[in-house]
């Protein structure tokens, strides 16, 4: 026998109605699973413009339920009006590549006590018409404000330290472990003399030290990384990418990994102290010219002093007596060696007071080497063509300079050349110059008598003579002046000799003075 309609109607509802439990039963575990995921839920239903906002939805910004209407204009009132138009944005893009361009963005909504609330919005398109229209779309929104804000804080705390980085007054480089420079701020590019901090990219920070027999910068950063020491704090010299030598402060501090604890990032920070090397070599060369000028006064000076004073009490005692023709003419004689005592220590004072003047006005100002020469050699012009001098000299340059100064040096320079001349031969005098990277390079060579080697770096030092006053006149200030102008030039003065063939005094100018005025 069939079974009754009646019986089959019965079998179907029971089964329909199952179904619908078991639909139940799985929206109720979906919608668990959501609302414990702290995610909010949405269904919209597009054509009827009606969309379901599950209560964690509202939750998420303050609302209970039931104060907030099942449709799209609830969410897109407190939406932050800037991130509407990336919202549809987003979904007009989902929906004209039919799904393949995923709708995700994150946007901000205003939470019930004013404050922002960001979400991290994702949906799809589950249901399309015929003719590819979206009649359907799921998705879910998930409170990322704690990690936005974490992000916003963590950029700006990044924009603070690139500003206070870039404008900081001293340079400063962030380094790998190996020692490569992964980035820099300006003033480390001024400090190597780049133009552009990009340049300094993969640059190893070791390759611009001056190592030492005790220290070196390479040594110092390997035992950084190793840990055998915390930080570095040196004084040392270092070297600009155009060849020239600064002294420099050096930190070195590590950036460690949080969570291996392993060095990561080393950050380089360099202070220019030049400024106060220099002043200290200045002081130095103060000191020591005080020493010098304290052996004049208790020497040098003293000397004539001497001859001052026992002649003058030699013509004290024979004019205690009455005076014969004799004792006239020896008188006379006495009064001689007094007069050239006195202006041997008149020419001594004259040379200290004008080796004390010297760079008293630092004003480097355009000088045309070739001008000078021509000049010192016209005032010299008698004595050059009393001897028959012969000379002759590279092309020179126009340089910044102390111009008094340099007048000095050359006149001091040329004129021992023309001086210190073996008898009887043609003074041949040759200035070369060449050009280097930071300095001028200059040498002035003659064909005179030479100085012997143990006098080669003596002869630099105030009143320092090599010959008697009877062979060679003078006080024998000329080279020490030529020193000091040299100095104030920011080069060295030296010179080679070989003894009864000639001398070459080597002396340099540096190219990039200014100014101090």
């Amino acid at each position: 026998m069939g079974s009754s309609p009646n019986s089959v109607s019965s079998t179907v509802h029971e089964e329909i109605q199952s179904l619908k439990q078991e639909l139940h039963d799985k929206n109720q575990v979906l919608q668990s699973v959501i609302e414990g995921t702290l995610a909010g839920y949405w269904d919209w239903d597009i054509p009827s413009n009606k969309e379901f906002l599950s209560p964690t939805f509202k939750e998420m910004f303050g609302y209970q339920d039931h104060e907030m209407e099942n449709a799209p204009d609830s969410w897109q009132r407190i939406m932050h009006p800037d991130d509407l138009a990336i919202t549809f944005a987003a979904f007009e893009a989902h929906v004209a590549s039919r799904g393949e361009i995923p709708f995700t963005c994150e946007v901000r909504y205003f939470h019930k006590n004013g404050s922002i609330v960001w979400v991290w919005c994702k949906g799809k398109v589950i249901e399309w018409d015929a003719n590819g229209a979206p009649l359907r779309a799921v998705g879910s929104h998930v409170d990322i404000t704690e990690r936005k804000n974490f992000e916003i804080a963590l950029k700006s705390s990044e924009e603070r330290f690139r500003s206070a980085f870039e404008n900081a007054g001293v340079g400063m480089a962030l380094v790998n472990v190996n020692g490569e420079i992964t980035s820099s701020n300006g003033k480390m590019s001024a400090l190597f003399a780049v133009d552009d901090s990009e340049k300094l990219k993969g640059k190893n920070i070791n390759q611009f030290d001056i190592p030492t027999d005790k220290t070196s910068l390479k040594v110092s950063f390997d035992n950084l990384i190793s840990g055998v020491i915390k930080v570095v704090q040196d004084e040392r010299q270092l070297q600009r990418s155009n060849g020239e030598v600064f002294w420099a402060n050096v930190t070195l501090s590590t950036v460690k990994d949080p969570t291996s604890s392993e060095v990561v990032q080393v950050i380089v920070i360099l202070r220019d102290t030049s400024d106060k090397h220099e002043a200290l070599e200045s002081l130095e060369r103060s000191n020591k010219e005080l020493e010098q000028f304290a052996y004049l006064t208790s020497h040098d000076l003293q000397e004539p002093l001497r001859t001052v004073i026992a002649f003058s009490e030699i013509i004290g005692d024979a004019l205690s007596e009455p005076l014969t023709p004799e004792g006239v003419g020896e008188i006379k004689r006495h009064l001689g060696f007094v007069d050239g005592a006195s202006r041997r220590m008149s020419r001594q004072i004259q040379d200290i007071l004008e080796y004390s003047k010297i760079g008293n006005n630092l004003n480097f100002t355009p000088c045309n080497m070739e001008h000078l020469v021509a000049d010192v050699l016209a005032d010299l012009n008698a004595t050059c063509q009393e001897k028959k001098v012969v000379f002759t000299s590279d092309p020179l340059p126009t340089l910044n300079a102390l111009n008094t100064e340099l007048r000095l040096l050359l006149i001091n320079l040329l004129s021992n050349a023309v001086k210190f001349q073996k008898e009887g031969e043609t003074p041949k005098i040759h200035l070369s110059c060449t050009e280097g990277p930071t300095h001028w390079e200059f040498a002035l060579s003659d064909n005179g008598i030479g100085i012997e080697a143990e006098y080669l770096e003596r002869i630099f030092l105030i009143f320092q003579r090599l010959h008697t006053r009877e062979t060679f006149e003078g006080t024998g200030i000329g080279l020490a002046h030529c020193k000091k102008v040299v100095e104030l030039h920011g080069g060295e003065i030296s010179v080679s000799s070989v003894y009864g063939e000639g001398s070459t005094f080597h002396f340099s100018i540096e190219k990039s003075l200014k100014s101090q005025l």
